[in-house]
């Protein structure tokens, strides 16, 4: 576990804003890797997953360690339980709850996606990094955790579902060979401009 939580901090340098020096990032890794694994230490029965760091560094950097070690305690037991169970399962299983939804909003967008064999891998890292891994900008993302905190915890799953919809034209044109679509969604990062857009679709 702590092997796992070391190598993922490590890379987790791109994570930093680019106003934050050099000489202050060494330091930033010691203190998240204190902070995931007192969190572990804190509660045996949950399982660190590849991801949870980037939620992590978010609260690091925004309220430092001590409160980010509170606030990253309180959401592993509420907001991102179903993500530290021994597999992925659970994970999965809140990810299936996008085809209802966009069934029900785009009948033929959802009938597309079934032909394609899409799936939802193409979510994950959104879902179980609170969009913290794909956007680019540190802004958007805490933007986003706030909106997140704010909400139920299936909001992540909310707002993947309106980008997926937001996107209906693009991906209808994009033709049914799954490898192309998934390639699509992860190729894409996301403006503030369609993050705004989103989060008014999701009605909020």
């Amino acid at each position: 576990m702590f092997f796992s939580v070391v190598l993922d901090v490590n890379r987790s340098l791109k994570r930093f804003p680019p106003g934050i020096d050099e000489a202050d990032r060494p330091q930033l890794q010691d203190q998240l890797t204190r902070l995931i694994v007192r969190v572990l230490v804190a509660r045996p029965g949950l399982h660190y997953y590849q991801g949870y760091h980037d939620v992590a560094i978010t609260f690091l950097l925004v309220v430092g360690e001590t409160v980010g070690y509170q606030i990253m305690e309180r959401l592993s037991d509420t907001h991102l339980r179903q993500f530290m169970t021994s597999n992925m399962e659970s994970t999965m299983g809140l990810l299936q709850l996008m085809y209802p939804i966009i069934r029900r909003s785009s009948p033929e967008l959802h009938q597309h996606m079934v032909k394609a064999e899409l799936g939802t891998i193409f979510a994950l890292p959104w879902l179980i990094t609170w969009f913290g891994h794909v956007l680019p900008n540190y802004s958007d993302v805490v933007r986003l955790y706030d909106f997140f905190l704010a909400g139920p915890p299936l909001m992540p799953v909310y707002l993947a579902t309106a980008i997926v919809l937001h996107r209906e034209k693009e991906i209808l044109n994009a033709g049914t060979k799954e490898n192309f679509v998934i390639t699509y969604f992860k190729c894409n990062i996301f403006s503030s401009f369609q993050i705004v857009r989103c989060l008014r679709f999701t009605g909020c």
